[in-house]
């Protein structure tokens, strides 16, 4: 639970979504990138929620149906202007690297 008053950090992020800890950062690192979990800010920023392929991997493929214990990922917002430059910078070219994994229009309805 997030104290008072105290900015969560990706560090926090990655005990619950372990793909943040495959990226190989320090704690350090994952330590000096806060997090927060409503847009509060008109600048840039990347939406966790879409990146380190947690989208769910359905494709037109794969039979149809779905897990009664599937939950949306909530949204997990970096803000450019209260990140390390450095880790901003590794974080957008991580997710530009990215297979698209929403909106492609062999996902659904076909």
């Amino acid at each position: 639970m997030q104290q008072a008053g105290r900015v969560p950090t990706l560090l926090d992020y990655s005990r619950d979504h372990q793909w943040v800890r495959m990226m190989g950062w320090s704690d350090d690192d994952l330590r000096s990138v806060p997090i927060h979990f409503e847009a509060t800010s008109a600048g840039d920023y990347l939406n966790l929620a879409n990146f380190g392929n947690t989208a769910l991997g359905v494709s037109s493929v794969a039979g149809g149906g779905t897990s009664a214990n599937v939950r949306a990922l909530q949204n997990a917002y970096v803000y450019q202007s209260d990140t390390p430059p450095h880790l901003y910078e590794r974080l957008q070219r991580m997710i530009d690297n990215e297979p698209q994994t929403t909106d492609a229009p062999e996902t659904f309805g076909r």
